[in-house]
């Protein structure tokens, strides 16, 4: 089993968000022919959620991927909102990180998220504070493969900056076939 899990922001542009699920279908496809079958996602919304929706659109093809939630408090399954509802309903598996809600749950699920997988894929527009911020240096000190999907750069040309970013997590795939 190959784990990958998602971190990123809840608010996207709404200008930005065909690039982004472009961008996440195409790595996620390149991770499922390098061997991953398992993907989390932190059931928020933003980039979790597009995430989870693309996984369980590429199960019609893979049906051997899983795709797993994890909440950061128990209750949290419980959410009225639609959008949330139909990605819980969606999960394969579902981990639950801590009973109840408390100050820093969403950081212990996102270092949870990170700690049970072997990739971190990260879309993040360089914002100075954050749960995305926080996760990418968690998974950086934790020495896990991560691949940043760079908002900034998509901003000239969005195909320019989808080729851009797909030869980049190439280029890292290829640097780590060669260590090996």
């Amino acid at each position: 089993m190959r784990r990958i899990c998602f971190t990123g922001h809840r608010d996207i542009k709404p200008e930005d968000i065909t690039y982004v699920k472009s961008c996440l279908r195409l790595l996620i496809r390149k991770e499922i022919r390098n061997g991953a079958t398992n993907f989390m996602s932190g059931l928020a919304k933003g980039v979790d959620t597009y995430a989870a929706q693309i996984v369980y659109d590429e199960k019609k093809n893979f049906p051997h991927i899983v795709l797993e939630g994890a909440a950061p408090y128990r209750s949290r399954l419980n959410s009225k909102d639609p959008e949330t509802r139909a990605i819980i309903g969606a999960c394969d598996e579902i981990f639950v990180v801590s009973e109840k809600y408390a100050k820093g749950c969403f950081q212990k699920r996102n270092e949870f998220m990170v700690d049970n997988s072997d990739k971190v894929i990260a879309v993040f527009d360089k914002r100075k504070k954050g749960g995305t911020r926080n996760t990418i240096k968690y998974a950086e000190k934790s020495g896990k493969d991560i691949f940043v999907l760079d908002l900034d750069f998509k901003d000239k040309d969005k195909d320019a900056a989808i080729v851009y970013n797909i030869e980049k997590a190439l280029e890292l795939d290829n640097k780590k076939t060669e260590q090996n």
